[in-house]
């Protein structure tokens, strides 16, 4: 079992290393998508209960571990390190017996939604309940790419509103679901930590702010699934471009106030809980 990609890239490195030989069952956990946050947690990391259906609760496992959110989730579930092998590229790994489970793709479904759920969020609320009305605003102004350039404007206008400002990146993996389960509000740019509106309560507002070079719909399917009022206002590309495919952002603050409006009263009809 290795991993990196084509054939062409893993020859370009030379050869593989002489494998490690396991003399029992093998769970993997990597595929070439799970170097991102949303692929991990929406595509990779709920196959850990597949596997554990099949009866690999206490097998090694073959599963990314360069990021600190593979090792931080790992360990949330109760995954002992020594049974991990990283997943590197040249990593060469060979089972008498090898558990695959089939790549999920893209998008969130109910299985990993109820199992996603049922493993975090007992972990990061340690017993107790949820707090509820936390209105959040999520920077990405620590990020390459997609930050919102006029946040220094939008900022004092969500303070009127109650929202606070959260960074993700000073948050252990824990805090980060026990705020998104606390939200009833949560205005953001399209980005990975958006993978845990998986965690919030149904009925939450999500306001996701984009850029019309990037338009993706795998937030909006993860609020259809969750049941949340979901709305995206899309912004005008500013500063930062790659390519054609994505950009930083500058939001006219007239349509983010009109969404967050459009959203409470959205929430108190019997409207669609997803729009677009």
């Amino acid at each position: 079992m290795s991993t990196g990609g084509s054939e062409d890239k893993v020859t370009r490195r030379g050869p593989l290393p002489r494998p490690r030989e396991l003399h029992e069952p093998l769970g993997v956990l990597a595929h070439p998508q799970c170097g991102d946050f949303y692929h991990w947690m929406i595509a990779g990391l709920p196959n850990l209960g597949l596997l554990e259906q099949a009866g690999l609760g206490a097998s090694p496992l073959f599963a990314p571990t360069k990021h600190a959110f593979h090792r931080h989730s790992l360990e949330i579930m109760g995954v002992e390190s020594s049974r991990v092998l990283p997943a590197t590229r040249l990593g060469h790994v060979r089972s008498s017996r090898l558990f695959a489970p089939t790549n999920r793709g893209h998008f969130l479904t109910p299985g990993a939604r109820d199992w996603l759920r049922g493993r975090f969020l007992p972990a990061a609320l340690g017993g107790r309940r949820a707090q509820s009305g936390r209105r959040l605003y999520i920077t990405r102004r620590r990020a390459s790419i997609r930050r919102v350039l006029n946040e220094s404007s939008l900022s004092p206008l969500l303070a009127e509103r109650g929202f606070e400002v959260l960074e993700l990146e000073g948050l252990a993996l824990s805090e980060q679901v026990r705020a998104f389960a606390e939200a009833s509000h949560i205005v953001a740019p399209h980005g990975a930590g958006l993978s845990h509106l998986v965690f919030c309560e149904p009925g939450t507002r999500v306001l996701e702010l984009g850029t019309p070079l990037r338009q993706e719909p795998y937030f909006h399917a993860i609020a259809a699934l969750c049941g949340l009022r979901y709305l995206q206002v899309i912004g005008s590309p500013a500063g930062r471009r790659i390519g054609s495919h994505d950009s930083d952002l500058d939001v006219r603050l007239e349509s983010v106030e009109a969404g967050l409006d459009w959203l409470e009263v959205e929430a108190s009809g019997e409207g669609p809980r997803a729009s677009c």
